[in-house]
């Protein structure tokens, strides 16, 4: 929303949710597990925020290895539901945008024996109480970013068919899809449509490395955002639109950026 911003942050030693108050730039710690809580989304309303978490996953392997789950936590008494609860990889929860579905990545297709980092994902959606998990398309790649639009008719996401991301837009009423951006012999990844669902924010390395671009959906016009020798990734409008949170490591180490497009295309950390 325009008050805060929810994100995750290695600074205790494992991955953690926080909330950062733009008013008073105040930072509060949300998780508090000895496990790796990742990608937070808040619920529209702001009462729940939906993450990934390896918690249940108590085997002795590394990091990468760990299979993760998706929880809702209630932000006003803390209390976690594990969702999907399986012993599949589910990350990248996003709710609709009435939070009665809610679109996610999965890797429990994908029953060959090779290890976690080659599995292939796709997306699935579920009812907000983890119920009814359907798989939403069932054609092979590497799929990732779910996004529903804010008219909740469309699921944008990026796929690897073919060695390159490219995006494509679902359509929940014809359950059909189509590739929205495309370049040869590069990606673009991360779409995120804007409040009145007329253009999306992504990233693409098209020009060498990765920088933030926005797409006209009526026109195809697309429009880069970014100009930095860093990498800009995970692009996502404030509420309003008149913002686009991202983070980069143009510093270093990853940090997170605020592109306002109301004081012509500033752009700071936080």
């Amino acid at each position: 929303n325009e008050e805060s911003v929810f994100f995750q942050s290695n600074r205790n030693g494992n991955w953690d949710i926080f909330e950062f108050n733009l008013m008073s730039n105040e930072t509060r710690q949300i998780t508090t597990s000895e496990a790796d809580e990742e990608l937070p989304w808040v619920s529209p309303d702001g009462k729940f925020v939906y993450y990934t978490t390896n918690k249940d996953d108590r085997r002795p392997v590394s990091y990468v290895s760990k299979s993760r789950n998706i929880c809702k936590q209630n932000l006003q008494d803390g209390t976690v539901e594990n969702l999907t609860n399986t012993l599949a990889n589910d990350w990248m929860s996003r709710t609709d945008w009435k939070s009665d579905n809610i679109v996610f990545v999965s890797e429990r297709k994908d029953l060959r024996e090779v290890a976690i980092t080659e599995k292939k994902s796709y997306i699935y959606t579920m009812e907000n109480s983890g119920d009814f998990q359907i798989l939403l398309v069932d054609e092979e790649g590497v799929y990732g970013n779910p996004a529903y639009s804010h008219d909740n008719g469309y699921i944008f996401y990026d796929v690897n068919k073919n060695g390159n991301h490219e995006i494509s837009r679902y359509s929940v009423e014809k359950q059909t899809n189509v590739t929205i951006v495309s370049t040869p012999g590069a990606d673009n990844v991360g779409p995120f449509p804007s409040p009145n669902d007329s253009t999306i924010v992504y990233f693409s390395n098209r020009d060498g490395n990765y920088e933030l671009y926005q797409m006209n959906i009526s026109s195809n016009e697309e429009e880069r955002l970014t100009t930095n020798p860093g990498n800009d990734l995970n692009p996502i409008y404030s509420k309003t639109g008149t913002k686009v949170l991202f983070f980069s490591d143009r510093y270093g180490n990853y940090d997170i950026f605020m592109l306002d497009f109301t004081q012509a295309g500033t752009t700071m950390s936080m």
